[in-house]
């Protein structure tokens, strides 16, 4: 080993050599005080009047500086390829390296990030940075612009209240000076807010959500993009899936341009599926498909109106027969007054399409009776109109004080305006008939007495 000391007025230099071939560069002093050799074999340079304080050089001296602390008290890496390694003084094992490139590795000898994370956790332990509407509120993580390092572009922060099991984390966003937004919350309890920062759902979302399904040129088999799911039976998971498509797929079946409702009743093998609604593009100048309102009122081609429970704009199509609660047809008829349902109506003379109440007796001009609910209406409403019944069974003002009225008896109209009452058969040569174009139907109920109404089936005749 070779000990090399120089003392001037501001310099003061200590150089250790190791042993070795080229001891003899290691640094001689003239009695001037300038160096006689280099120092290039030299592994320990210290100077206090020099680019570096303490200089610490490869074990054989062959290369520069590879790690020194400068008079600014900045520990600094030299050399090419060269770096700072933290290794256990057990194995030597590298538990942390710096390299020239400004990449720091932990639990990496290669770290090919600025921050490169080996196997294993990371922990970061947040202080209290301010107290709001929590106990405690801290950041964790900061992003920063590398032009503007005092100002945050993104963070994420940590807040709790008591224990771990109450905490929140908060992904926040700068949207202005001095002020952020919260677009992503996450509750201890397992809820998840967007646009919200308190989640009061597993998943609260506050604005609109877009789901992508199936775009162009993807052929994955039906994706869902919205899925309700519950335990069914034997087992299975009972879903129900809401599926798009722009392309149409002959193996899932997924309507093109349009949107599906789907049924999956059991654990999802595929063709147990059953599609329940579908919706398809329509133009630019279609009207409205399907809206339904808050009373649970429907309208297809329109908005529901006029309280009807179901409203269409366009002509009906059906394979089966109508179920309905009423047992009439009916039709919007123009009236000349109001009148209340179970009528008997006549056409008005002189008048273009237009009813009126019956008042005279056995009248040809019988034209029906005022409905109350038709099981089938036909016609467009009007206030100047009224629900005439032609077929069915109604409801019809009846009058037994001409005869006492039995169930099968037939009815025409009385001398009562609106009213009707028994037929009395004419004898032609022994025969009874009843008079032709006069009758209005059969009774279904009787009435001994008295007026009150009575179920008629409908024959106009």
């Amino acid at each position: 080993m070779k000990i090399s000391m120089r003392i001037a007025v501001t310099t003061l230099v200590f150089v250790i050599c190791q042993p070795h071939t080229l001891l003899a560069q290691c640094p001689d002093w003239q009695a001037n005080g300038t160096q006689s050799t280099t120092l290039t074999n030299c592994s320990l340079y210290i100077s206090l009047n020099d680019s570096f304080g303490l200089q610490f050089k490869q074990a054989n001296g062959t290369a520069g500086g590879v790690a020194g602390l400068d008079h600014n008290n900045a520990l600094i890496l030299k050399g090419t390829g060269g770096g700072l390694l933290i290794r256990d003084a057990t194995n030597l094992n590298t538990r942390m390296t710096i390299q020239d490139t400004g990449n720091v590795g932990i639990g990496v000898a290669l770290p090919q990030q600025l921050l490169h994370v080996g196997t294993g956790a990371i922990e970061i332990a947040s202080g209290t940075a301010n107290s709001d509407s929590y106990q405690n509120r801290a950041t964790s993580i900061v992003f920063s612009r590398p032009d503007i390092p005092t100002t945050w572009l993104n963070r994420i922060t940590n807040s709790w209240s008591g224990n771990n099991y109450d905490s929140t984390m908060n992904f926040e966003v700068n949207n202005g000076p001095s002020t952020y937004a919260t677009p992503l919350t996450l509750t201890g309890n397992g809820r998840v807010g967007i646009g919200t920062p308190s989640p009061q759902y597993p998943l609260h979302v506050n604005g609109r959500i877009m789901s992508a399904v199936i775009p162009p040129n993807d052929t994955t088999e039906g994706i869902p993009g919205l899925m309700f799911a519950s335990r069914g039976p034997v087992g299975g998971t009972y879903t129900w899936q809401l599926l798009s498509s722009s392309n149409y797929n002959n193996t899932s079946g997924i309507s093109p341009n349009g949107v599906d409702l789907w049924e999956y009743p059991d654990s999802g093998t595929f063709g147990c599926c059953i599609p329940r609604i579908t919706i398809k593009r329509a133009s630019a100048a279609s009207p409205q498909t399907l809206v339904i309102d808050g009373a649970g009122h429907v309208g297809i081609g329109m908005t529901p109106g006029n309280g009807y429970s179901l409203d269409v704009n366009g002509p009906i199509h059906a394979t089966q027969v109508i179920g309905a609660t009423y047992q009439d047809v009916a039709e919007w008829v123009p009236a000349t007054a109001k009148m209340s349902p179970g009528t008997v109506v006549v056409v008005q003379r002189g008048a273009k399409n237009t009813v009126m109440p019956s008042s005279t007796e056995y009248a040809t001009s019988v034209a029906g009776v005022v409905s109350e609910k038709p099981g089938l209406i036909l016609g467009e409403s009007s206030d100047s109109k009224a629900m005439i019944a032609t077929t069915g069974r109604v409801k019809v003002h009846v009058d037994a004080s001409s005869g006492a009225i039995e169930a099968g008896d037939l009815l025409v109209t009385s001398g009562k305006p609106g009213v009707a009452m028994k037929s009395q058969p004419v004898d032609l040569g022994g025969v009874k008939i009843h008079r032709p174009g006069t009758l209005i139907g059969k009774a279904l109920e009787s009435l001994p007495h008295g007026e009150g109404d009575i179920l008629v089936l409908l024959s106009l005749q």
